[in-house]
């Protein structure tokens, strides 16, 4: 049967590859495997849990003006705020590398799973080890291009932020605020566009590296930059097509957001009061034991708080694993009527889905 082109027609193929993948027949160890596969990528996320979308500052007028010079007059002096980061300065600095390390490390091991999750779902090869053995190479590209690419993201919000904060500073602007309240908050709301529209461009060049660079990079062992070059020869004779596939993609997130979004919050809620309980019990026994709070016991409430996150995401990934596999499917289905080498290996009808299914993690 001919492979549906548009990004329409491709849903329903998605839905009977992720329907078979995971249901055809049921396999609670597969499904282990793609939730650790989901925490790795971050694709639980995906799942549409937010955090609060507003603060209410309180103040005794609802006028943003007042509101603003209740901030500039109550909040800490320069001063104040110096002195305090002065004393913490040695801890922060610790703090930031430490994140720094660990937001590197984690870009390099979602990017390894980026190749891990495109062989799970296309080939069925859910082995954790072996596909980081066999994927590393190619994640190590990908990790480079994602952090230049990052980079001159936040090269170019520091300009869009900075540049206009560093002319207000240099004209004496923010030596009181609160009389040049319309021009700082022009100059606000312009930057915060700018930042948003840097934002969504990155964005949207990371989606589409994602769900259709790194499979032309899969199959023909090939680095980014020659990865999108093949991408974009297949792009130009159908640039409409793309476009539409990427408003699909909103509006198919959208409804996933929603679903998985209420599911897994109600797992989280589930699994965080056992948790909060737990962490509570352990608290009471460490005051009768005499306990006290210092460096170890602050370190080790750090640990058991990072395991028990951890579990949570766990299950959250398994979760969101039939979510994860549709859009990757959907990936794959929409670029596979463009890339031959691609699509030879899409199933085409009723069955298993091609390639031999893994059942050993260390495999």
């Amino acid at each position: 049967m001919p492979i549906p082109k548009s990004a329409v027609d491709v849903i329903s193929p998605a839905f009977e590859h992720t329907k078979r993948q995971l249901f055809q027949p049921f396999r609670l160890g597969n499904w282990t495997r793609l939730a650790v596969i989901a925490v790795l990528t971050g694709e639980f996320l995906g799942a549409g849990w937010n955090g609060p979308s507003n603060i209410n500052i309180p103040g005794g007028s609802s006028e943003p003006e007042q509101k603003f010079r209740l901030l500039t007059e109550k909040g800490p002096t320069p001063d104040q705020i110096v002195a305090a980061l002065t004393k913490y300065l040695p801890w922060i600095l610790v703090g930031v590398v430490a994140l720094a390390c660990l937001a590197i490390v984690w870009m390099y091991v979602e990017s390894v799973f980026r190749f891990v999750l495109f062989d799970a779902v296309l080939r069925s090869k859910y082995g954790i080890r072996a596909g980081w053995r066999r994927w590393r190479q190619a994640g190590s590209w990908f990790v480079l291009w994602q952090f230049g690419l990052s980079t001159v993201e936040l090269a170019i919000i520091g300009l869009i932020a900075g540049l206009p904060a560093l002319l207000l500073w240099r004209a004496g602007t923010f030596d009181r605020p609160a009389d040049h309240f319309g021009t700082l908050f022009g100059v606000a709301a312009l930057a915060f566009a700018g930042v948003m529209l840097v934002a969504v461009a990155g964005g949207l060049v990371q989606s589409l590296a994602k769900d259709l660079v790194v499979p032309v990079m899969a199959m023909e062992n090939v680095r980014v930059l020659e990865g999108w070059r093949r991408l974009w020869r297949m792009m130009r004779p159908e640039k409409s097509a793309y476009v539409i596939y990427v408003l699909m993609k909103i509006v198919l997130g959208l409804g996933s957001a929603i679903l998985f979004g209420m599911a897994g919050a109600v797992v989280f809620i589930a699994l965080l009061i056992p948790v909060g309980l737990v962490g509570g019990a352990l608290i009471v026994l460490g005051k009768a034991w005499g306990l006290a709070w210092n460096e170890y016991t602050i370190g080790a409430a750090v640990v058991l708080g990072a395991i028990g996150l951890l579990a949570i995401f766990y299950v959250m990934g398994m979760v969101y694993a039939p979510g994860m596999v549709f859009f990757q499917a959907y990936a794959l289905h929409f670029l596979g009527a463009r890339y031959p080498v691609l699509g030879a290996e899409l199933p085409r009808g009723p069955g298993p889905v091609a390639g031999p299914i893994e059942s050993s993690i260390s495999s």
